[in-house]
């Protein structure tokens, strides 16, 4: 009887134990930025269909996209039974103001967000993976799409333009300079840079700067065709290349010593305003309401030819659909999956 007494209780601490230990229902979501430009949503979406993750997953966008938002997928992640959820940036870099908008709605983090919303409410563990971040997988798709635009790699100068702000400066800079690196010798490259659009670093400066050193490439880090690689982008690279560009290399110069005078907790939330406004604005300019396209898209057509005319190579399409982004889409999850079973 002691036996069987003893065979009992070790089956049901064995029990317990395997009950304690069960594997946690997984479901992902894919949380980009967000355009409003017809067809871009539906490009990210097709893009996670395509990735086939083996999860319940939803596609979820910070702004601009109210069909997708990211309370209704974690929402729709629950309803499924899913306890933990694996977020995966669409992000270029989780560096900047969009990634700590994402760790403070994700109720990860202090964070910031320009808009006055309380993060997200769920008994779901929430798993936030890391943004593309210099990966290797996205270094190879970009010194892809330099040299489809290349005719002479060691005479040009490919320069990278990065929508993004001065928060995580350091890390972000990290970031960029692995691409850059790594694009100029694999690619055989006189050089790779970058240029950023934010307060202390001119992309039209570093566009003025590569043409005067040799023949530029232009190649716009956005996730797909939008209102950035369409307008916003050519505008500035058309500024850098007519002169203007010299004219604006004393602006980054002049912020980098008033910046530290800043009282902190100031500049991050201004910025992250400064940054909504002309995202707003931008949409209004793009996006018609009969989802034809805005009123500013003639305007978009110029500028494109204007840069053609500047004799810079560049192109609107962004990292999507290209298979290597959902390779790494796969990578990330797979990744946090292993780290939490």
């Amino acid at each position: 009887m002691a036996v069987m007494a003893s065979a009992i209780v070790l089956s049901l601490i064995s029990l317990s134990v395997a009950i304690d230990a069960k594997e946690p229902s997984i479901g992902v979501i894919i949380l980009g930025h967000g355009d409003s430009t017809p067809g871009w949503a539906e490009s990210i979406v097709e893009l996670t269909e395509q990735a086939d993750l083996g999860y319940p997953t939803e596609v979820a966008f910070l702004e601009m996209v109210p069909e997708y938002t990211l309370e209704q997928a974690v929402e729709n992640l629950e309803a499924k039974g899913v306890d933990t959820i694996i977020v995966v940036p669409l992000l270029i870099s989780t560096h900047h103001s969009h990634g700590y908008e994402m760790e403070y709605l994700l109720g990860l983090g202090e964070g910031i967000s320009s808009k006055i919303i309380a993060p997200i409410e769920t008994d779901c563990d929430i798993i936030l993976t890391e943004g593309m971040n210099g990966h290797d997988l996205i270094g190879e798709l970009l010194v892809e799409k330099a040299m489809s635009l290349s005719s002479s790699p060691s005479d040009e100068i490919v320069v990278f333009l990065v929508h993004g702000a001065d928060l995580g400066w350091e890390q972000f800079q990290g970031d960029m300079d692995s691409w850059c690196d790594f694009v100029r010798i694999n690619g055989g490259f006189k050089d790779a840079r970058y240029g950023v659009m934010s307060p202390t670093f001119s992309m039209p400066s570093a566009i003025w700067d590569a043409k005067r050193d040799g023949d530029v490439i232009a190649i716009p880090l956005v996730l797909a065709e939008g209102m950035y690689s369409e307008m916003l982008f050519p505008m500035l690279s058309i500024l850098g290349a007519i002169g203007i560009g010299a004219v604006a290399k004393p602006v980054p110069l002049a912020m980098s010593y008033l910046w530290p005078l800043i009282p902190e907790g100031i500049m991050d939330p201004l910025l992250m305003v400064m940054m909504e406004v002309v995202d707003t604005m931008m949409e209004m300019m793009m996006s018609g309401g009969d989802g034809t396209g805005g009123p500013m898209e003639g305007l978009s057509e110029r500028l494109l030819k204007e840069l053609e005319e500047t004799g810079i190579q560049y192109t609107t399409e962004g990292l999507v659909p290209d298979p290597k982004i959902t390779e790494w889409i796969r990578e990330m999850v797979d990744d946090a999956v292993a780290a939490i079973i």
